[in-house]
């Protein structure tokens, strides 16, 4: 009991080296630099953490020594170091400035401020109390996280779902600090909230930056937090509130270096972020593109040729090395630094023109589309069919289209195809006034909006029709959310645009306590993540495989079986197996039966198992494996073992 009391205190304290690390970071940036204003001295102290927990992780990766005593040096280093820089500024200084935002003197503004505080509170409370349990998590996110943990390192495994090991790592080494720190995935989720956190701070600060007030820029936060598909990735492992922060860091420091233009820090800060986001997801490359051309044309207008070269080489370098464990292993394994060619061919548009870029953007477009009534999603089926019979292309034309099926929908609390239909409405508004408001040319506000337009074009030519592609839109919504509040600023009283703001949080209420996968308050099934068991909870899409896995689980530690090998099909879930069995322990392992694919050559050789988990991709006639003899079936699922009845 007392070595629990011991374990679980030094995690405690093992956690709390991350907030304590941004505190000292953000300190020393905002005493240092006064001028950057403490949203920008924020967002840098995240890029300057993440990049440093990159380059430690991959490091301590070659090492095989990415546990918690070197994971607790990693994160102490910067908090002590840095503390002993701010003793000496206070010495030198006589006191130690805290920038933080003060409270909004509006009653109106502070609605708002309530709103957001709000959404941040509830989606904080869904992310602590249920676990990972969207089927990508479980699948893929968290399985190789606890792959990565077992193994010490981010290097390359056996596995027979290869994208665990293709995938960008950044989303899951962020998960593995807490994941190894804590021994377990209960903080798993705040990734994500930070992420959603961050944006919403950033966001406000280009607003302000475009000139809004502080109504403004609290709804630019209201209308980040009260996106549907933002709400329901705030308490997941999933990836893309994770793009959208180093996106819309990017375009907050492209306004920077347009204003600054000789200013080196942009564009180093520039450069940190797109290297965190191409090892985030491959997304990112379609949001990068418009801004990087920016920042280009910025810098020609404004340097010489030489001077240019060396802010280019400087971008490259903070690329490269953010992204060179993450290139150098998929070279070795797959031969290509983005992974196997499969994968993106299922995704990359195999036609690229006019016609294909009009498609793909009105069925993305339509994604947000749905609403509760039936013969309007009927027109607007009727309306896109007309215009792509015109287009001579088919709605699920294989070679544009992931799936087969196209529909509009209804509004979904599917984490995987939630839209945002009134948000999408704003945002049609404020480029028809936009487009109607005559300004001079050249005006930053009207560059920023053509480069985030830009990007969500670039997601249609560049990507495949994806049923699940709403997801993919997320960045766009928050790097938008500036433009709405400004314009709409300019049309409707500040006593409207609260007012806007309850609204729009009325309507993603449904969201916020009835997510399908992690429901707050019970839905018409009873089903509620305070009724059920966190084990329960990753089985919220498969209720009737919960039993089955415990069983299969049970059965081998019945055999005090430590030594466990799985053969799973690509798709199956395979996480909860870690969890049942108890991981992360350090008497665990958890190994697959591979054969024939990239990361087969990876098989730990000297693995002995004790038990060996199998579903229907095992072929029929084995009647033993490693020596195993068949001990149980069910359900598809076989389990080889000595000793079982």
């Amino acid at each position: 009991m007392s070595q629990f009391l011991i374990s679980s205190n030094l995690s405690i304290i093992a956690v709390l080296l991350f907030p304590l690390s941004l505190i000292v970071v953000y300190l020393t940036m905002t005493n240092t630099r006064p001028e950057w204003g403490w949203r920008t001295s924020f967002s840098r102290s995240v890029l300057l953490l993440a990049g440093y927990m990159v380059i430690s992780n991959e490091i301590l990766s070659i090492l095989n020594r990415i546990d918690m005593l070197a994971l607790s040096i990693v994160w102490i280093f910067p908090a002590v170091v840095l503390s002993f820089y701010l003793i000496h500024l206070k010495r030198t200084r006589s006191s130690i400035r805290w920038y933080f935002p003060t409270l909004p003197s509006s009653g109106t503004d502070r609605i708002l401020l309530l709103l957001l505080i709000s959404v941040l509170v509830i989606t904080a409370t869904v992310a602590w109390i249920a676990p990972p349990n969207t089927w990508d998590s479980l699948n893929t996110h968290m399985s190789r996280v606890a792959h990565y943990a077992q193994n010490g390192s981010l290097r390359p495994f056996a596995t027979g779902i290869e994208k665990q090991n293709y995938y960008p790592p950044l989303p899951a080494i962020s998960i593995l600090q807490t994941y190894v720190l804590t021994g377990g995935d209960r903080l798993a989720n705040f990734s994500q909230w930070f992420a959603m956190l961050a944006s919403i701070i950033v966001a406000s600060m280009i607003a302000a930056r475009f000139g809004a007030s502080v109504t403004g820029q609290l709804f630019t936060g209201v209308f980040i937090a009260t996106l549907p598909m933002g709400i329901a990735q705030a308490s997941s492992t999933m990836t893309d509130y994770l793009v959208a922060m180093w996106m819309i860091i990017i375009a907050s420091e492209a306004i920077i270096l347009s204003k600054n233009r000789h200013d080196l820090e942009p564009v180093f800060f520039i450069g940190l972020a797109a290297g965190l986001a191409i090892n985030t997801k491959p997304t990112a490359f379609a949001y990068l593109l418009p801004f990087a051309l920016y920042v280009a044309y910025v810098l020609l207008r404004s340097h010489r040729f030489r001077e240019f070269l060396g802010k280019v080489i400087l971008v490259i370098f903070l690329v490269s090395i953010i992204n060179i464990g993450y290139f150098g292993r998929n070279l070795q394994v797959y031969g290509s630094p983005m992974g196997m060619g499969g994968d993106i061919t299922v995704h990359r548009n195999e036609m690229l023109s006019l016609r294909v870029l009009a498609s793909n953007t009105l069925r993305n477009m339509a994604l947000h589309a749905g609403s509760p009534f039936r013969i309007l999603n009927r027109g607007i089926y009727f309306v896109l069919d007309r215009i792509h019979a015109g287009l001579d292309l088919s709605l699920t034309d294989p070679r544009t289209s992931v799936h087969p099926g196209f529909v509009i929908r209804q509004p979904t609390t599917e984490e995987t195809k939630s839209g945002n239909p009134i948000h999408a409405l704003l945002i049609m508004v404020t480029l028809v006034l936009t487009l109607i408001r005559r300004k001079e040319k050249g005006n930053l506000l009207r560059v920023y909006t053509g480069m985030v337009v830009l990007t969500f074009l670039l997601l249609s030519i560049a990507f495949k029709f994806s049923v699940f592609g709403s997801r993919y839109h997320l960045p766009f919504f928050v790097l938008f959310a500036p433009v709405v509040s400004v314009v709409f600023a300019k049309y409707i009283p500040r006593k409207a645009m609260v007012i806007l703001g309850f609204l729009i949080f009325i309507a993603g209420w449904n969201w916020l306590v009835g997510i399908q996968e992690r429901p707050l308050l019970a839905r018409d099934d009873g089903m509620s993540i305070l009724g059920k068991s966190r084990e329960e909870l990753y089985f919220v899409l498969s209720p009737g495989s919960y039993k089955l896995y415990q069983d299969l689980v049970h059965r081998t530690q019945e055999q005090d079986c430590r030594t466990v090998a799985l053969a799973l099909r690509g798709t199956a879930a395979e996480y909860p197996f870690w969890v049942l069995m108890g991981a992360p322990r350090d008497d665990l392992e958890i190994e697959w039966i591979v054969a024939g694919t990239p990361s087969a050559q990876f098989r730990d050789t000297q693995f002995q198992p004790c038990a060996v988990i199998c579903d229907s991709s095992c072929p029929d006639e084995w009647e033993e494996v490693w020596g195993l003899p068949l001990a149980h079936e069910r359900a598809g699922f076989r389990l080889y073992m000595n000793g079982d009845s």
